[in-house]
């Protein structure tokens, strides 16, 4: 993997979703509160706003566990396969050994065009899961807070916009949420793949927890 890609991956994966959900958060309140929004275009803080709150909500969402993965993806993740061949072979391990089995066989053994496929995917996936997260977050808060407008008596700004607001957010949650995983499970079988064609070295490394390959 070229120097320096991991760090480019993980910034897209903060920078992505956290300006996503500042551009819907600008465009919720453009719609739902316009005069909210006039008041901080006057003050000549929009910008500076609008990076704030991006970096923020970026990292928020980063270092949150939300949305969980599904069944299906956790169950193919290769560190999986390593916990489930572990109990196979009447010596079970726990899940954070069996990731660490994973991890050094990515780092030690896995060829450089497979790594960066692996992280690549890998941080699609999570950018997709954060942005279907906020889209139909959005898509709830909007549709309340139209329901809410009508309760009591108050005209929404425009029935068009709002309209177009709840479209596109649940159109959005709709292609993410299973595109995402979809895409993701197929780098995932790969690796399960991979792990199966070297049993033997992952047999040393989960009944002796050393690599046969090293020398001393």
């Amino acid at each position: 993997m070229l120097p320096g890609t991991f760090g480019v991956f993980e910034t897209f994966r903060i920078l992505i979703p956290g300006y996503m959900a500042a551009l819907c958060g600008a465009w919720y309140i453009a719609l739902s509160f316009a005069g909210f929004g006039a008041y901080v275009e006057s003050t000549k803080l929009a910008g500076v706003t609008f990076a704030g709150f991006g970096l923020a909500a970026g990292l928020v969402l980063y270092f949150s566990y939300l949305p969980k993965d599904s069944k299906t993806y956790s169950e193919q993740q290769p560190s999986h396969h390593i916990f489930v061949r572990a109990e196979e072979l009447s010596s079970p391990i726990e899940m954070k050994e069996a990731r660490e089995i994973y991890f050094y066989l990515l780092n030690n053994y896995f060829s450089d065009a497979m790594r960066e496929r692996v992280f690549y995917y890998g941080n699609v996936y999570r950018v997709g899961q954060k942005i279907w997260l906020i889209s139909i977050s959005f898509f709830v808060l909007g549709v309340i807070t139209q329901v809410c407008f009508l309760i009591v008596g108050r005209l929404i700004p425009s029935m068009v916009g709002a309209a177009v607001f709840d479209a596109v957010m649940l159109a959005l949650f709709l292609l993410l949420r299973w595109r995402a995983e979809k895409h993701a499970l197929q780098i995932l079988s790969g690796q399960v793949k991979w792990l199966k064609m070297r049993d033997g070295l992952v047999r040393s490394l989960i009944l002796s927890a050393t690599d046969p390959n090293v020398k001393p």
